[in-house]
């Protein structure tokens, strides 16, 4: 049986000061991988509640599957074995090959002979990035660029559609899908508000409701 408080240590120990990305603050790998693994223990919970034998692995798999973030080439292949060395001792052997494994394909959406646990991270990985810690995620990355809210109304309002349609179709589950799409929501108020009150306006939720 996996040890998650060691298991969460550990991650804590190898991420929790290094920087994954450019313009995302020291930890966010950790961070992100922690509410990955939740996220994917809760779609176990609600898609296939009779199947708990894959929580340690999701759990493990879901912590370090951004732990080579920083590598140029296959960030899940090349995560895929440094998490064998970095949980070494605290995933049984046996688990070892299935942990290793969905990391490895947590980023391959749609690669044909994915378990259901590798499907499983695989949206939760998607779905983290959106609703609240999105917002965080633009107003970091505009901040630590030394730019203001102008660059994210210019990816909000260039790149922002397309992106959303495109990973919508990327989910293994309605009910991933669902989640998505009520952070999406959030995510386009957000917006819409931020369009008005950015330009000095008070925001009128009647003049974005007649706009869609």
């Amino acid at each position: 049986m996996l040890d998650r408080n060691a298991a969460l240590a550990r991650a804590r120990e190898i991420m929790f000061e290094t920087k994954s990305h450019e313009r995302r603050e020291p930890g966010w790998a950790y961070r992100h991988g922690y509410r990955t693994a939740n996220l994917a223990l809760w779609l176990r919970e609600q898609l296939f509640p009779d199947n708990p034998k894959m929580d340690d692995i999701l759990y493990a798999a879901g912590l370090f599957h951004d732990c080579a973030k920083d590598d140029d080439a296959d960030h899940g292949e090349a995560g895929a074995r440094r998490a064998a060395k970095y949980l070494k001792g605290i995933v049984p052997e046996c688990d070892m090959p299935a942990v290793t494994r969905a990391i490895a394909r947590h980023n391959k959406r749609g690669m044909p002979g994915c378990s259901e646990l590798e499907k499983l991270l695989q949206d939760a990985d998607i779905i983290d990035h959106f609703g609240t810690i999105e917002v965080w995620l633009n107003v970091s990355y505009s901040v630590l660029g030394g730019e203001g809210p102008e660059r994210s109304l210019e990816f909000y309002n260039t790149e922002w559609n397309g992106m959303i349609r495109e990973l919508r179709m990327q989910f293994n589950y309605e009910l991933s899908k669902s989640v998505y799409n009520d952070r999406i929501a959030y995510n386009d108020g957000f917006i819409a508000r931020l369009r008005e009150e950015s330009e000095g306006r008070v925001f009128m939720p009647e003049r974005f409701e007649s706009a869609q």
